[in-house]
């Protein structure tokens, strides 16, 4: 009975081995695409960290050595959009470095949670960046106003020659220029950064379920 028990039990430790390999091979199979990816994801953060703090930089510069006041309202409202932005940005970029530190049958979860979230974080961006053109557009022109009122140019009487049906056409045009740019840009700004491998991390789910 003791040497069944104990061939039993040797059995049992050789097929254990095996399991926990298979189990690491798995891991190590699952861990190396995602360590891509992430880092992929991770350097488009950080690209997008360095660009909206030029941007913010250049905005209050030029705030603060503008003699239009009208202006600088304008450029500080968009600092604060920035730093507003920096901060969810840092957010979405922890949580990113927290999936890439988890190992286990925990970090399956861990990146669904992550796709959801930068899907999520991609939809909104190029919502709001839709929804402030209109904003911006009266904003700017609001303030433009403010400033001819309040800072009359020494050219104003030029100004003033230009004919009304002129300057409906050249706002009209600049109104239609700018929204496509915008709408357009922005489509390829957020699919070059996050997009493309959105859609890998996607494909990698998806053979995870599978399995």
């Amino acid at each position: 009975m003791e040497l069944d028990d104990l061939k039993h039990k040797i059995k049992k430790e050789l097929e254990q081995p095996s399991a926990n390999l298979e189990k690491l091979a798995f891991e190590k199979a699952l861990h190396t695409p995602t360590k891509s990816i992430l880092g992929k994801i991770k350097k488009s953060m950080i690209l997008e960290f360095i660009l909206n703090i030029i941007c913010i930089a250049g905005f209050a510069y030029f705030a603060y050595t503008t003699e239009y006041k009208g202006l600088a309202i304008y450029l500080w409202t968009f600092v604060v959009v920035g730093l507003v932005f920096l901060f969810i940005l840092r957010k979405l970029y922890q949580q990113l470095l927290d999936v890439e530190q988890t190992t286990g049958s925990i970090l399956k979860t861990r990146l669904e949670q992550l796709y959801m979230l930068l899907r999520k974080f991609v939809k909104h961006y190029f919502q709001i960046t839709m929804a402030l053109i209109p904003i911006c557009l009266i904003y700017s022109f609001a303030l433009g106003y403010y400033d001819e009122q309040y800072q009359p140019s020494t050219n104003s009487t030029t100004s003033n020659s230009v004919e009304p049906y002129i300057v409906i056409a050249i706002t009209l045009a600049y109104i239609t220029g700018f929204t496509l740019f915008i709408y357009y840009f922005t489509k390829w700004y957020l699919r070059k950064l996050y997009g493309k491998h959105l859609d890998n991390l996607k494909n990698l789910l998806d053979e995870l379920n599978e399995n």
